[in-house]
């Protein structure tokens, strides 16, 4: 009899473990909730993954307690094999929805940089006659400070065109008229460093933001072929 008994147990294990194992009604539940491909919003991703995280911690309990009742039945470790195999195909089913979830999200993201780079870019161009024009600007007022400081150091020398100049700077003592000469090129000096750490700023500005827009649209590129 006993031949015959075990005989039987392992046909009715076999039988069993045929049987394809399907999620456990929770994990089906989210399934439902969240088929594939409806994550559309950054918002539903990280409740996705919310959701995802907390799931796997329930399924890991749900294995427990499924093995305590295995205790209480005939065939044991077919019970144990049937709650794991609940539990590989439970996360199995959560391992993709996570990832869809966090695909997502890169593609986004991807996205969000690309639109802020082509914004930057618009703005830079709509920008680029503005910014011309404030450079003329900027070099005319030089120029006109430059040709004003020149007429000064002129009328000093006495040489100006302007008549009040010209004998203001001819009633100047040798003295005094040397003093103004070397006043003004102080003056011109102090005005060319002073337009030259202009030019330098504006120079370390531009290769700033040149560098910036490569080191943007680089990453971007690697972004999207990250998310590809």
């Amino acid at each position: 009899m006993a031949p015959l008994y075990a005989a039987d147990a392992a046909s009715v294990a076999k039988g069993s473990t045929m049987e394809k194992v399907k999620t456990s009604p929770e994990v089906a539940a989210i399934l439902n909730v969240f088929p594939a491909g409806s994550i559309d919003s950054i918002e539903k991703a990280d409740q996705v993954l919310e959701i995802v995280s907390i799931e796997k911690k329930n399924v890991e309990a749900r294995l427990f307690n499924d093995k305590l009742d295995c205790n209480r039945k005939f065939l044991v470790y077919q019970c144990y094999d049937r709650a794991l195999e609940t539990k590989r195909v439970d996360l199995k089913e959560l391992h993709a929805l996570e990832v869809e979830a966090k695909r997502f999200k890169r593609s986004e993201d991807v996205r969000q940089r690309d639109l802020a780079l082509d914004k930057r870019k618009a703005d830079e161009i709509a920008d680029a006659p503005k910014r011309a024009e404030n450079v003329q600007a900027h070099e005319a007022r030089v120029k006109r400070v430059e040709q004003k400081e020149a007429e000064r150091a002129a009328a000093a020398r006495g040489v100006s065109s302007t008549p009040g100049q010209k004998h203001s700077g001819a009633l100047m003592t040798p003295a005094e008229r040397a003093a103004n000469v070397q006043k003004y090129e102080e003056k011109v000096e102090t005005s060319q460093e002073r337009q030259k750490i202009v030019e330098q700023k504006k120079a370390e500005t531009q290769s700033k933001r040149d560098k910036k827009a490569r080191e943007d649209a680089a990453k971007a590129e690697a972004d999207r072929k990250k998310a590809e």
